[in-house]
């Protein structure tokens, strides 16, 4: 009995190793797509690859939201490394970061190349 309970907690070791290296190589691709997966987010990005620098009043006066809204929005868009911010005087002005979207246009690539290959989808 002793033996089989040792079995069983070293496979589920072995098993719970195996995810958590699965859930690292996705944790970058993760963070990416949750900071997307807000409809006013993708709203703000289609509004900065409009223009090339835009204020958070003028992003706010083109949503139906409050200022502290979306500037918590602009946030994580910021964090995730979709947006830049450059202060300006007694304002914050945003733009796209290439490199932000790159990465993620990258990671998603190599994620669904992966699917790909491990299911033979064309």
């Amino acid at each position: 009995m002793a033996r089989k309970q040792e079995i069983c907690r070293r496979t589920g070791a072995a098993v719970d190793a195996a995810r958590h290296r699965c859930c690292q190589q996705n944790d970058e691709l993760v963070k990416l797509y949750k900071a997307m997966a807000h409809p006013v987010r993708l709203m703000i990005l289609t509004r900065l690859a409009s223009d090339h620098h835009r204020c958070c009043g003028d992003i706010c006066s083109e949503l139906p939201l409050a200022q502290s809204t979306v500037s918590q929005h602009l946030k994580v868009l910021r964090e995730a490394g979709f947006i830049e911010q450059k202060a300006c005087g007694q304002h914050s002005h945003y733009k796209l970061n290439a490199q932000g979207i790159a990465l993620l246009k990258k990671q998603s690539e190599q994620f669904f190349q992966s699917l790909d290959s491990a299911s033979h989808i064309s």
